[in-house]
């Protein structure tokens, strides 16, 4: 088989509900996380559930029409519908709640010509409840979750920003805006004067985060640092979408950002502390090359700053950061997205494409090459995911969007199909 084929078989496997859920809740694909075993499987969530392949069947169904994926499509998003039906959604995210859900049945509605009533109704919740939701949060101190991409306002602002708005959700976009911009302004925490985006020791989400960092931390990554408000405020903005003070909060970010780069070696930390965010103090072993956290990232929030601003500077960093970490791949060992080769193999695909710089192509080609070394037919998903855990390498059957085969298959067909903005990657940030 060609690589396109091997795409489509594995893509036919997952087409059958009964065997991924078998599959997926095999004991040996769980994973122990704060003592309890998680399954890979989460079924109403667009990171490890059936919206992520709802974006899958919507992607195979635009490039082949012809080959009735959109019939399978439509199955998932019947299946959704069920078990939101049974047990409700908990939760208003992108990652795991609804506007993940309503992000994958706009991606499916082909420009809004299908699934526009139940489009309306996922609308009308937000509408009506995520404005309190929102007031909450923003009467708390700064929290990881209350922000981020994954479960914070930023997410449900990914979603509000790629379809077409009504005039209340187009309030409610710039409710969020204005938040994000609030997060970059200044105040005071121990007779010190800091940016709003530092997240206080109480908040963090470990025990071991609150041993490490007693006075909180900045956190630098895109999935839950300040890389995903910097990146949702530029892509509004060249939308021509913007609140009072947006072009300020965005600059603002990116120097610090830059600032705070690792200049011997081009790379950014995944978090730091009061003292580290003031000295420069900077520890290369708290570095990675994913998407989550990392160099990568942290590029392609710097390169919409720059498409934003206009700054012919923050591109040039994003590049030569970017061109530094060809090779390095540190931290990498699985073919997944979230901080795996298929991260790194769409953003060098994206710089290419808004840099043309050739040796972003090439290395783009090579990673494309290295995920399909993981590719093995005898695996139930075709690939599996690779993870650390409780001591030991484990490898797992998921189909999850954020770390499993789903994700993989999305990555392979945009740069295979050379796509220079896909409707799915933009739940990743990447315009």
């Amino acid at each position: 088989m060609n690589r396109v084929e091997i795409i489509k078989d594995i893509a036919k496997r997952l087409s059958d509900e009964e065997f991924v859920e078998r599959i997926s809740n095999e004991g040996h694909n769980f994973l122990e996380i704060a003592g309890e075993h998680s399954p890979p499987l989460s079924p109403t969530s667009l990171s490890h559930g059936y919206p992520g392949l709802v974006l899958l069947y919507s992607e195979l169904n635009k490039l082949f029409p012809e080959e009735q994926w959109g019939m399978v499509c439509n199955d998932y998003i019947g299946k959704i519908l069920e078990l939101v039906t049974e047990s409700g959604i908990k939760s208003f995210s992108l990652f795991s709640g609804v506007a993940g859900i309503a992000f994958s049945i706009a991606c499916a509605s082909d420009n809004g010509k299908r699934y526009g009533r139940l489009l309306e109704q996922f609308n009308k919740v937000l509408i009506q409840q995520f404005p309190k939701a929102l007031k909450e949060i923003r009467s708390k101190d700064v929290e990881m979750f209350g922000y981020d991409v994954i479960e914070g306002v930023t997410g449900v602002g990914i979603y509000l920003l790629a379809v077409e708005r009504s005039d209340e959700m187009d309030k409610l976009l710039g409710d969020i805006l204005e938040y994000l911009v609030s997060m970059t302004s200044i105040v005071e925490y121990d007779s010190r004067q800091v940016p709003n985006w530092h997240v206080k020791n109480e908040h963090l989400f470990s025990e071991a985060e609150k041993q490490i960092y007693p006075d909180g931390i900045f956190n630098l990554g895109l999935s839950h640092g300040i890389v995903g408000p910097l990146i949702l405020l530029s892509a509004a903005g060249n939308a021509g979408i913007e609140v009072s003070d947006q072009r300020e909060a965005v600059k603002a970010v990116a120097d610090d950002l830059i600032r705070l780069r690792i200049k011997e070696t081009n790379e950014w930390n995944c978090m730091l502390g009061v003292e580290e965010y003031f000295a420069g103090t900077q520890d290369t072993q708290n570095t990675r090359d994913a998407w989550c956290y990392g160099t990568p990232g942290v590029s392609i929030g710097l390169l919409n700053a720059a498409e934003y601003l206009n700054d012919t500077e923050y591109k040039q960093i994003a590049c030569d950061a970017m061109l530094e970490g060809i090779g390095r791949e540190k931290g990498v060992f699985s073919p997944t997205f979230c901080h795996g080769y298929s991260c790194l193999a769409l953003i060098y695909h994206k710089f290419y494409l808004k840099a043309e710089n050739e040796n972003f192509r090439e290395y783009r080609d090579y990673l494309v090459d290295r995920i399909y070394e993981y590719y093995d037919a005898k695996n139930p998903f075709g690939f599996q995911n690779i993870e650390f855990n409780s001591g030991q390498t484990k490898k797992i059957n998921s189909i999850a969007l954020l770390d499993g085969t789903t994700g993989i298959l999305l990555s392979l067909l945009d740069i295979i199909n050379e796509s220079k903005v896909s409707y799915w990657s933009q739940a990743f940030m990447l315009y």
